[in-house]
């Protein structure tokens, strides 16, 4: 469904399927989509704040997360306007 103006949606739903490793994590986050590029990963603290940002367009990568402070993140995976959040914690 499109939204008004110049707006994309982003449909929520399970079907990108992911593979994500280590978790917990202390340097590099593994992320490994089997069946789309992953084209955005968007990484929020525990509060909601907005701490990441990546665009791989690949179906696998990795991301160095050894800067940021020890606690619980949430990445969204974006995967052709489909999104899927999972919590990671970095250690």
């Amino acid at each position: 469904t499109m939204l008004p103006g110049n707006s994309t949606s982003i449909k929520t739903e399970n079907s990108i399927n992911i593979e994500l490793y280590p978790n917990p994590v202390a340097t590099q986050l593994s992320i490994n989509s089997t069946n789309e590029k992953i084209t955005q990963l968007i990484l929020h603290d525990n509060n909601g704040k907005l701490v990441g940002k990546w665009t791989p367009n690949e179906k696998n990568t990795t991301i160095d997360l050894s800067n940021y402070s020890t606690g619980i993140y949430y990445i969204d995976i974006i995967s052709n306007n489909i999104a899927k959040t999972e919590k990671i914690i970095v250690e």
